[in-house]
């Protein structure tokens, strides 16, 4: 036979699995009700945003402006983070004619740059790496700028500097936002929000809108 100790243990263990089952039922219903409000606002005032740049209409869905672009005969919806008219100031310069030959393009992050530009670095990535594929059919391929021995270790390490049959866009998570174009190579230098800029600043420039 148990003892009483045994059974009020029992009891203890059972009362406290009990009340986190229910703690996690009202979180999980809290976050329903809100959801639901934040759904229920949206759909009955809807607010529908439009912007027009250099013949281009861009249309706001979600946190994204979206616009189309032909290509081949076909039309694709590009999304941006950002208006023409919040980028004037993001400055291009140089010439990468080289950059359009070959069908990969290498996109190359520094792996030891500040863990807080990583989520940043990341969005540009996969940005581009969709816009390369879906409207320019290339195939990117992401790579290292610098060996750390962990993330990078089957990597391709390269950069600016390097010596590569493809072009190469190498991401610097630092500065103010601009774009360097040199032969081979596009730099996209910018901190945090800054590096989003400069990317669909590059990318705005590529599809003829800016």
């Amino acid at each position: 036979m148990e003892s009483e100790e045994e059974n009020q243990e029992s009891s203890e263990k059972n009362g406290g699995k009990g009340t986190g089952k229910i703690l996690l039922a009202v979180v999980i219903l809290a976050v329903l009700i809100s959801a639901g409000i934040i759904i229920y606002r949206h759909y009955k005032n809807p607010v529908y945003e439009t912007y027009t740049y250099n013949g281009f209409s861009f249309e706001k869905i979600g946190p994204l402006w979206y616009t189309t672009v032909q290509s081949g005969g076909r039309l694709y919806s590009v999304p941006f983070h950002y208006l023409p008219r919040e980028l004037v100031n993001v400055s291009i310069s140089g010439r990468a004619e080289e950059f359009n030959n070959g069908s990969k393009v290498y996109i190359a992050f520094d792996p030891l740059a500040d863990k807080a530009e990583m989520p940043y670095i990341y969005v540009v990535s996969v940005n581009l790496e969709t816009n390369l594929i879906s409207f320019f059919g290339r195939q990117p391929e992401v790579a290292c700028t610098r060996q750390d021995n962990s993330s990078c270790l089957n990597s391709t390490i390269l950069n600016c500097s390097s010596e590569t049959l493809f072009p190469i866009i190498q991401l610097e998570a630092e500065g103010s936002p601009e774009v360097l174009l040199r032969d081979n190579c596009v730099i996209i230098r910018g901190s945090r929000e800054d590096l989003i800029m400069a990317a669909d600043r590059l990318m705005l420039r590529y599809y003829g809108i800016m």
